[in-house]
């Protein structure tokens, strides 16, 4: 129904085009199905020298005693990530040097980011980064970690994510107990918007509860960590405390085993008092329940208020809700084996409401279920080499049936050229073996390649050399005319079929010059692309870098690809992969993706698929002829053409949350307003945003064509994918004439009467 003051005479088409344009950006995959269906030949080369052994730090792997020793304190950031401190050292070797840890960083899904936190055995340290054995409880506010050093005179250290020291107070005094010799250690740390928490641990039998040395609360200012104020606590022994989301309440543990428990505080700043004790009494074995606990360790909230303790030796969790009533328990079984716990330290609920829970003495952290606590996944106590991340990603790549169902897979491991080689990572059995760590063909590519390769990866050990060339080599005598007793996979004179390699290294390889060169030879010979995909490339340096790229550019897949971690590995590949399967779908006319019959025409809409640039959209209008059921020869119109001979600054674009009116506000004199919402995730330049608004009007400006013109008009009109036509034609059958009736003026046909209707529809610019 038409709503304006006056009849529009013209048919404005609004395209929303939402896409991302960065250096490696590469263009959507066209639906499966469509185009020629020959499957493409994907050979992946997976690096098996000796640095893909060490972890993605560059550290060598040593022992087990890289991996988490005794958690005991678990949080998250605002990106999800968990930060684990623990009470023993897990130390790595690297090239002879030993350096010790204690915190893991992991992300959401349990793979290791990161280690913080070195250790050194040194009492007084007063190095903000250096850790030292008393170095066990921490928080984190707006991502920022709030770290309680107990060696010596108390120390509270305030560390970025990643470890930098931001603030650091030594020499916080400890409350005293006579005789003046007798100290007792902070031992638990909380921090609200403006103030830093410290609570009093162990002084054994030397103090009770009501001497501030066992059951109080030191209360410092964030801004320079001062002294403010102590507060009694009436918990013995504090082990832990917690906020809530909004800071009114605070949660207090105590682990002592006659006056420990857990106790509810209310308050705000740098005030809170006591409200009550959730727990009902003193339990001593391990079959706890109704509010009486073991060991309180360590307790949280969840997002609706509700309080859940872990109650250490009692290997259970008992939650209360948020006024501190007892509700349920849920108790594990304790063991050094399987998913039962051994002596659980610490717990946290994060901002999107995963439990976590720090199994002390098995040396594991779990994220497990608000519902039952199973456990619903174990972060990883041993640490992971770079070909463990490799080979899990190529495992998830080969069994993901999007990417399989249009390629054929093979693999090839690739690093020391000669026969016989001995390495220490491999298995006792293997180390001296013939080729072990030599360059070979593990599964030739073809239709099942995939699911071998899913059991055949893990056969493939770290060690030896990195030669490239040799690799390169060998897989262009495979795909040239066969190799190793496996014939090549391409189709003879098969022009369309697409024919990839992808390179998998984590640094520098021998002779980049000469492995550039092979794949220029495998590109322009025999249309072999190469992919080059750099692991763990933090630690490149520029001339690593610029060999990828040489690589890349002269293997025709234009840039390289680089990944820090698992899921940036598992992205690129996957770009990579489905840019494979996209350029095996050639287009000799353009693919109908729909059409629409309305009387004697069908229309039609079709694309012309274009790697790496936008697609050729198109919308046709045919003469059908009913009888003999063919359509015309010639087409009536062409939106496209008529599109394409408009000048960009005579199109009607329009766009909503501008600010601005009319019909044609998708301008660069509106860029002011368009700037954020083109580019929401950077700070954008005019220039930057003129050439979006412009590329989108009709302009060249991203130089599609690689003529080095970015002012000429492109093709505007873009693919009509996921989406359908719909022919809006006149309103028909009703009369727009006075009908006489008493609400005629509030009729659709008053309307279209008062503004012309008949005459725009009988006109030449409808239909």
């Amino acid at each position: 129904k038409n709503r304006g003051n006056s009849m529009m005479k013209k048919i404005i088409i609004i395209f929303f085009l939402i896409f991302s344009i960065s250096n490696n950006a590469f263009s959507k995959s066209p639906p499966l199905g469509t185009g020629s269906l020959v499957p493409s030949n994907i050979m992946i080369m997976l690096d098996n020298s000796g640095s893909m052994g060490w972890n993605l730090d560059g550290y060598e792997l040593s022992s087990s005693s890289a991996g988490l020793k005794y958690p005991q304190e678990v949080k998250t950031d605002s990106d999800g990530d968990v930060y684990v401190l623990q009470s023993g050292n897990s130390c790595i070797t690297f090239r002879g040097r030993r350096t010790c840890y204690r915190m893991h960083v992991f992300d959401s899904s349990g793979s290791l980011k990161r280690r913080m936190l070195p250790y050194v055995y040194r009492r007084n340290s007063t190095r903000c980064t250096e850790q030292s054995n008393t170095s066990y409880k921490f928080d984190i506010y707006d991502d920022k970690i709030y770290l309680l050093d107990s060696a010596s005179q108390g120390s509270v250290k305030v560390l970025s994510k990643t470890g930098q020291c931001l603030q650091h107070k030594t020499n916080i005094s400890y409350p005293t107990w006579i005789p003046p010799w007798r100290l007792t250690k902070f031992s638990a740390i909380a921090v609200n918007e403006n103030y830093v928490f410290l609570g009093t641990g162990n002084c054994g039998y030397w103090c009770s509860l009501n001497n501030d040395a066992a059951s109080s609360i030191t209360v410092l200012k964030k801004s320079d960590l001062s002294f403010v104020k102590r507060i009694r606590s009436n918990v013995r022994d504090i082990s832990s405390m917690t906020f809530n989301s909004d800071y009114t309440k605070l949660l207090v543990t105590g682990q002592h085993w006659s006056y420990g428990g857990a106790s509810l505080w209310t308050g705000s700043g740098e005030s809170y008092s006591h409200t009550k004790y959730l727990h009902t009494g003193k339990c001593y074995n391990t079959n706890c329940a109704g509010g009486k606990l073991n060991t309180a360790w360590d307790a949280s909230f969840d997002s609706s208020g509700n309080i859940y303790v872990i109650d250490s030796y009692g290997a259970q969790i008992q939650k209360f809700n948020s006024s501190g009533t007892y509700q349920s328990k849920y108790g594990w079984t304790t063991s050094y084996s399987g998913n039962a716990y051994r002596i659980p330290q610490g717990m946290h609920i994060s901002s999107s409401g995963k439990m976590y829970v720090a199994d002390t003495y098995n040396n594991k952290v779990r994220e497990v279920s608000f519902s039952s606590t199973s456990v619903t996944s174990t972060f990883s106590t041993a640490e992971v080499s770079r070909m463990d991340i490799a080979k899990k990603v190529i495992k998830r790549i080969v069994s993901n049936t999007e990417l399989t169902s249009s390629a054929n897979f093979g693999l090839m491991e690739w690093g020391h050229p000669y026969r016989w080689t001995r390495w220490l990572n491999a298995p006792k059995n293997v180390r001296w073996r013939y080729n072990y760590f030599g360059t070979k063909i593990r599964v030739p590519v073809n239709s099942d390649g995939a699911r071998k390769i899913f059991t055949d990866v893990d056969n493939v050990y770290a060690g030896g050399g990195t030669y490239l060339t040799n690799a390169l080599n060998i897989s262009r005598s495979y795909f040239a005319n066969g190799h190793s007793g496996f014939p090549s996979p391409r189709i003879p004179n098969a022009k369309c079929q697409a024919n990839y390699i992808i390179v998998i290294s984590d640094g520098v390889f021998a002779n980049p010059g000469g492995a550039a060169n092979v794949a220029r030879d495998l590109n322009n010979q025999y249309q072999i692309k190469t992919f080059a995909v750099g692991f763990a490339s933090s630690s490149f340096t520029a001339s690593t870098k610029q060999n990828y790229v040489n690589l890349a550019v002269k293997g025709g897949t234009v840039a390289p690809m680089y990944a820090d971690n698992e899921a940036e590995m598992i992205a690129k590949l996957t770009d990579a992969i489905k840019q494979v399967v996209s350029g095996a779908l050639t287009f000799n006319s353009p693919a109908v993706m729909s059409d629409k019959q309305k009387g004697d025409f069908i229309y039609q809409s079709t694309f012309k698929y274009s790697k790496n640039t936008q697609w050729q959209g198109h919308l046709k209008k045919h003469k059908f002829d009913s009888k003999t059921g063919k359509l015309a020869a010639t087409e009536e119109w062409d939106a496209a053409e008529k599109l394409n001979k408009k000048s960009y600054s005579s199109r009607n674009l329009w766009t909503t949350n501008t600010g601005a009116s009319g019909l044609n506000n998708f301008t660069t004199s509106n860029r002011g307003s368009l700037k954020s919402l083109l580019f929401p995730n950077k700070s954008a330049t005019d220039a930057e945003t003129d050439k979006l608004i412009n590329f989108i009007r009709g302009i060249d400006s991203y130089d599609e064509d690689g003529d080095s013109n970015t002012t000429e008009s492109r093709h505007k009109l873009a693919d009509i994918y996921h989406a359908n036509i719909n022919i809006v034609g006149p309103v028909e059958g009703i009369s727009n004439s006075n009908d006489g009736t008493a609400n005629y003026d509030k009729k659709d046909s008053y309307y279209r009467a008062s503004n012309g209707y008949d005459n725009f529809k009988n006109g030449n610019s409808c239909g």
